[in-house]
């Protein structure tokens, strides 16, 4: 059974940043259990605490209702865009380099962000539960979480995201069909059965035998109405330089130009030594789009064309392996 999830996104936006911008670590860490529940990338923003995306009771919006049955951002991202009210946006992809973020799995970003500044002060986060029809996770209160005080002192977050909080969107009919459900077989966007309901609490899978999702292996611990269930713990804390990042890599990824592109860039890189070099792309889904290298290679500079004439617009992530070191950048196409 096809486990593929369908993601979409726009370039990031990161307005011109002054002298007091603070460097902070965004990380999420999947709580599920080993055959538990997997989510799409967090998509995060930093506003001025009036951008507000939903309200339970209430119909979805278009934004909404993409991000919930299909992952795709680019209608919230538009929304956020032309909205004013922020500072910057982005997507908390899994440090394993490949989408989507499962059961153990942590997840980081690391962002400056002017405090002074009101766009700056509050954060709102999305993301799809998946599998599902229409499942997700955001914080409704656009003022929940404060990064920055009105003073623009920083303020530690950490908020535990239980399974209690996931939401139905109420745009699409439960049917755990896996040709209607992403991350289930689903193979297009939009093949769902349309509900026409309002925001809720998602009432949870359909018991285990009959037929859905509880019935995989891979979700069998799935559950997340099961009292005590976590599903996720997203924090925000001032960025320090690991003992990991100290360590000389053997080889160095630098930034690909021109990004974002259209419709290829150049992906330059240099080893220490000769050594085993596997150089790919993929989309947010986990899926490869691309192998540009995969061999073995002299000590020195390369250069790689990645050309995505085929490909739509939306985020990339091009991934440097070699010597059991991973290395990787955020690309941006757009047509």
């Amino acid at each position: 059974m096809s486990h593929r999830l369908l993601l979409h996104t726009l370039p990031v936006l990161a307005l011109s940043l002054g002298a007091a911008a603070t460097t902070l670590t965004v990380t999420i860490e999947n709580l599920s259990p080993a055959a538990g529940t997997w989510t799409s990338p967090f998509w995060i923003a930093f506003h001025d605490g009036s951008f507000d995306s939903h309200d339970p009771g209430t119909m979805a919006s278009m934004a909404v209702t993409h991000f919930a049955e299909d992952a795709n951002s680019s209608f919230l991202m538009d929304n956020f865009n032309s909205s004013g009210a922020g500072q910057s946006q982005s997507f908390v992809v899994s440090d394993m380099g490949i989408p989507p973020i499962g059961p153990g799995e942590t997840a980081t970003l690391v962002v400056d962000i002017d405090g002074s500044m009101a766009n700056g002060r509050y954060l709102r986060y999305f993301a799809m539960v998946v599998p599902s029809n229409d499942a997700f996770v955001g914080n409704a209160d656009p003022m929940a979480l404060e990064v920055f005080d009105a003073g623009g002192t920083f303020q530690p977050v950490t908020l535990m995201i239980p399974g209690s909080a996931v939401m139905d969107s109420g745009t699409e009919l439960n049917t755990e069909i896996p040709a209607e459900t992403a991350f289930f077989g689903q193979m297009a966007p939009q093949t769902g059965q349309v509900e026409n309901g309002t925001i809720m609490q998602h009432p949870g899978y359909m018991p285990a035998g009959s037929g859905g999702v509880l019935d995989d292996p891979l979700f069998a611990d799935a559950d997340f109405t099961v009292d005590g269930y976590m599903l996720a713990r997203l924090t925000v804390r001032m960025h320090a330089a690991s003992a990991a990042e100290d360590i000389p890599a053997n080889f160095s990824l630098a930034p690909a130009w021109p990004n974002p592109f259209n419709p290829s860039t150049t992906l330059a890189f240099s080893l220490a030594e000769t050594a085993p070099v596997r150089l790919a792309v993929y989309n947010l889904a986990g899926q490869q789009v691309a192998l540009l290298q995969d061999g073995l290679l002299s000590g020195g500079e390369h250069r790689v064309v990645f050309d995505a004439t085929g490909l739509a617009s939306g985020m990339y992530l091009a991934s440097l392996n070699s010597g059991g070191q991973v290395q990787t950048q955020r690309l941006v196409l757009i047509k």
